[in-house]
């Protein structure tokens, strides 16, 4: 089963708050799994671009809840399963910074290390699926290979899929075919096993994703649910300090 969860986006809202919104959501979904007909454990996230860059930060910030939190929605773990993210920026230390353009990268820069996922990278991160085009001229393919190369380092499993001749956002039929084929089966092998998995999107479903920070458009992601049966880091200091959600600027799910 799919389920979409539709965060604040620019200029309005800002990444921090995006990020604070899907984490949240997670949360949501698995609190109420039985109404949305999903298993709880079997959770996996996919974004393409800005929407790549948050199923990241969903799958490498996440936690198992705080018992002392009084919104009962703050308790529930948002621990992922399994992650795919299309041509994702994950290092905003070069993106982000306060001016006249109406973005949701208009913020300081100095929270831009919490939500960059190049610096999130741990032992106990989910499964991830990195998928990117050579010919990405939005979003270099360097992108995906230093964030493999991060979590190579920390023994994380991961896969890279680089498709050839493909641009930003696998514009052609083909390289969208071959993108969600190889998605399809990263969920399969990691999400449960090919028994159970009487429930999948079609190949010839379009995958809605996210499409970028600066445009403007509304971005939104698919948390992917099974039921049983280009420039190094630089000037950009490591920190793993979460997003706090509970000070999001958006209204509580």
């Amino acid at each position: 089963y799919k389920r979409q969860v539709h965060h604040g986006s620019g200029p309005r809202f800002k990444v921090p708050d995006a990020v604070a919104d899907v984490r949240r959501a997670v949360r949501h979904i698995r609190m109420y799994a039985a109404r949305f007909d999903v298993a709880p454990n079997r959770l996996g996230v996919l974004g393409g671009s800005a929407g790549g860059h948050l199923a990241l930060m969903l799958g490498l910030t996440s936690d198992s809840g705080n018992e002392s939190e009084d919104d009962p929605v703050l308790r529930v773990s948002n621990h992922l399963q399994a992650v795919v993210a299309y041509h994702p920026p994950v290092d905003l230390c070069q993106l982000v910074g306060v001016t006249n353009e109406p973005s949701a990268l208009n913020f300081d820069v100095r929270e831009a290390p919490r939500v960059s996922p190049i610096n999130f990278a741990s032992v106990d991160d989910p499964p991830v699926l990195l998928i990117h085009g050579d010919q990405d001229n939005r979003v270099p393919l360097d992108s995906s290979m230093n964030m493999q190369a991060a979590l190579d380092a920390v023994a994380v499993v991961n896969q890279i899929v680089v498709i050839e001749g493909a641009g930003h956002g696998f514009i052609k039929a083909f390289h969208r075919e071959r993108a969600q084929k190889e998605t399809l089966a990263f969920f399969k092998k990691h999400l449960s096993q090919a028994q159970d998995l009487t429930k999948v999107p079609s190949q010839n479903e379009p995958l809605t994703s996210s499409e970028c920070y600066k445009c403007g458009r509304q971005p939104h992601e698919q948390i992917e649910t099974q039921n049983t049966p280009t420039s190094e880091l630089t000037g950009c200091p490591d920190s793993r300090a979460e997003v706090p959600e509970s000070q999001s600027t958006l209204p509580r799910l």
